[in-house]
């Protein structure tokens, strides 16, 4: 980022009065102390769950302890991106003066820096459920396809989209007895699965929905702790969604945070 030079100021001066300082200053103040409030309990999350890691590992629970430490680690992947765009709001204070043009948010709207990807076939196995009609169907078989070039060919637990392709004809055409195989293959791979991945419709759908409805029942009534994530520019359409472990607008950033977890699983397990 590049600003017109300008006097170096202190992030903690008081500006009560300051008249001349623009607007342009002021926002980026205010942003620095936003993202030091929100590096600080970001931090305070990350203990907390680093403690729960503990806890799981003491009471033998490897699953669990493989859980909260991929959820400890995005936090501390999170808090540091949080110092370094302090230190960025930092500099920039330093130098804006009342040029009001510029604008850090862009700064914050950044992705996490990518984590190294592991393709640790078998690690953990995924299944995305997202929309069947023809608009969308293209959005999960990317995701799927993605997992594939990450995690291994074999990491989806059923590949519904190959069912709809192989179909002699769309599913309201087929028989009662056709449909229960059809369901019955797909909440069979979501209890199989370590990760659900529901890629959020933007439109119309039921099948995903039903999916996520059964990946949370699952999560209940099972020991084994599943990791739940939700993606899209609609991810936050239905109140059931915040039931999920995850929340991400962006399917790319769903596939990057599967792919750490990946990582850590594969690694807690020698695999």
């Amino acid at each position: 980022m590049t600003l017109p030079t300008a006097k170096p100021r202190t992030l903690d001066a008081r500006h009560d009065g300051d008249d001349d300082e623009g607007a342009h200053v002021k926002f980026l103040r205010g942003t620095y102390r936003g993202l030091s409030r929100a590096a600080d309990e970001t931090q305070e999350h990350a203990h907390m769950l680093e403690g729960a890691v503990l806890r799981a590992r003491q009471e033998g629970d490897e699953d669990t302890a493989i859980w909260y430490r991929h959820r400890a680690d995005v936090a501390r992947d999170i808090e540091r991106l949080l110092r370094e765009r302090m230190a960025e709001a930092q500099k920039a204070i330093g130098e804006a003066s009342a040029y009001e043009e510029q604008d850090l948010r862009p700064l914050l709207r950044e992705s996490i820096s990518q984590a190294r990807r592991k393709r640790e076939q078998g690690a953990v196995r995924v299944y995305v459920a997202g929309a069947s009609n023809p608009a969308e169907l293209g959005r999960a078989e990317l995701c799927m396809n993605e997992m594939r070039r990450l995690l291994g060919p074999d990491v989806i637990t059923h590949d519904w989209i190959r069912d709809i392709k192989e179909a002699p004809c769309a599913d309201f055409d087929l028989s009662d007895p056709a449909c229960a195989r059809y369901a019955t293959n797909d909440v069979d791979a979501v209890e199989a699965a370590d990760v659900i991945w529901l890629v959020v419709p933007s439109g119309p759908s039921t099948g995903a929905w039903v999916e996520l409805g059964v990946a949370l029942g699952l999560r209940r009534a099972a020991a084994r702790k599943q990791l739940i994530v939700a993606s899209g520019p609609d991810v936050r359409r239905s109140i059931f969604t915040r039931l999920c472990d995850e929340l991400h607008e962006k399917d790319s950033d769903a596939r990057d945070s599967i792919t750490r977890f990946a990582a850590h699983r594969a690694a807690a397990t020698g695999r």
